[in-house]
């Protein structure tokens, strides 16, 4: 069953975000930039792997920050906490900038980077953690025991996580999940799951021949 994604509300509520160390670095996106990873679709042990070679040679190459740009709705959630710490953990300062839709493990991989941007059309989602399977696995009681222990555990790393990096009550956190919230690009940086939305740039004017 599709659970029902509710808008956030901010009425009353003061603008409030995790610490931030300086000012924020500014980000210049180049045709063919060496320094830009793309992520797409749904996240999984593939792309981890890509993402770890490619932050590994770019780290060799220069101590420039490195750019990864989402554009996703989620995927495999350990994958995404695995891109998350390399993100986070990187020697190289790692920008996280999300574009049409970030959401669920997507998320979670978004909030590792050292400064995180929007385009101003994004939305990121947030919601409980789940679990699927298409391939007739069965499970008996003790399996399904033991699966909801792991994805209870899971659920909190993530609410603490997330709490931690936009300074919200964990409460609120807790209750967003419960609701899978979504948020607009100026929502997310309103309520500390985004640094700064990016600026559209403006074309010059048209000159006729």
């Amino acid at each position: 069953m599709e659970r029902r994604k509710n808008a956030a509300r901010h009425e009353g509520e003061e603008p409030s975000a995790g610490p931030k160390e300086g000012p924020l670095p500014e980000i210049e996106f180049e045709a063919g930039s060496p320094r830009v990873i793309t992520v797409t679709g749904v996240i999984n042990g593939q792309d981890v792997e890509k993402v770890a070679d490619r932050l590994a040679g770019l780290n060799m190459e220069s101590s420039e920050p490195i750019i990864v740009q989402f554009c996703s709705s989620g995927g495999h959630l350990q994958s995404g906490w695995a891109l998350h710490d390399l993100f986070s953990t990187n020697a190289v300062p790692v920008i996280t900038v999300g574009f049409g839709y970030v959401g669920s493990a997507a998320t979670v991989a978004f909030q590792g980077g050292v400064a995180r941007f929007l385009a101003p059309h994004a939305k990121l989602m947030i919601h409980l953690v789940g679990f699927s399977s298409e391939d007739g696995i069965s499970f008996d009681l003790k399996d399904m025991r033991k699966q909801m222990k792991e994805m209870t555990e899971l659920q909190d790393d993530i609410e603490k996580m997330l709490a931690r990096r936009t300074g919200k009550p964990l409460k609120t956190i807790k209750a967003w999940c419960e609701e899978e919230t979504e948020f607009s690009a100026r929502e997310a940086v309103k309520n500390g799951f985004a640094d700064r939305v990016l600026h559209a740039r403006r074309p010059g004017k048209v000159r006729g021949k």
